[in-house]
């Protein structure tokens, strides 16, 4: 009675796993329903790859994901505040993955990949590959070098082809209605070709024009990234961001 009544339970278990695994085969042809099921397990399908999504609801029913996602390589900079940032690798590509905190909010990392989609239709910031608000990260296109970087090597000065290049940044910024607020140098980084992005939006936000002016950007952005720069680098100037500036704002800029 014992051994057939074992039998019994492993045959109940091996049946559910099996309808499990079906279930999660069936809804693989259309991501619409894939949604679904994840909702169903508790889990935030926003963002989330195909195959990525089938990995969470297997993890979820207590199943081993067959097909590995990313394959971390390195540490990309200093762990900040935020999280961490790390080169990761897929299909022999390599891209950058943002790892939040696990304080961090899904409405939060939201917001910041909303406005940083905006700021890559703009063709200002790195194209985001997909995010996932369960395990708190974003995975986007690798970028190179940091503008920090960059002016130590020079001894603090900055090309000023990279000055016009800030402008220009900020100038779209303004366009597309969207304020960064954090004027730090390694937010600014280089593709492989030499063309300066943006990154990190997680202070960024839509521009209210009573609230912030019509050019929050390119008015306090230049501002705070020349303060910075100061600091950083004391008696070197920066000519063009210098002149672009209002004299009000000049004026802070020398006290």
């Amino acid at each position: 009675m014992i051994v057939v009544d074992l039998r019994k339970r492993k045959l109940i278990k091996m049946s559910r796993r099996a309808a499990v695994k079906q279930s999660i085969d069936d809804v693989t042809t259309s991501i619409k329903e894939m949604r679904i099921h994840a909702e169903k397990k508790g889990i935030d399908p926003r963002g989330m790859s195909k195959t990525t999504l089938r990995n969470a609801i297997m993890r979820a029913s207590g199943q081993s994901p067959k097909i590995k996602r990313y394959r971390t390589v390195k540490s990309l900079g200093r762990k900040g505040k935020e999280g961490s940032v790390f080169e990761v690798k897929l299909r022999g590509k390599s891209y950058a993955k943002k790892q939040f905190r696990k304080s961090k909010s899904a409405a939060k990392i939201e917001k910041e990949v909303a406005m940083q989609k905006i700021g890559t239709k703009a063709g200002i910031s790195p194209i985001i590959r997909e995010f996932n608000l369960n395990d708190k990260y974003i995975i986007m296109q690798k970028l190179e070098k940091n503008l920090y970087d960059v002016m130590q090597g020079r001894g603090g000065t900055m090309a000023k082809v990279h000055q016009r290049a800030l402008l220009r940044i900020f100038r779209k910024l303004d366009k597309v209605m969207v304020f960064h607020k954090d004027p730090n140098p390694v937010n600014f980084m280089f593709t492989s070709d030499n063309v300066l992005k943006i990154i990190d939006y997680g202070f960024a936000e839509e521009i209210n024009v009573r609230k912030h002016g019509l050019k929050p950007n390119r008015e306090q952005m230049t501002l705070g990234l020349l303060l910075k720069f100061k600091k950083l680098f004391p008696g070197v100037e920066y000519e063009i961001l210098e002149n672009s500036l209002p004299i009000h704002l000049q004026e802070i800029l020398n006290r």
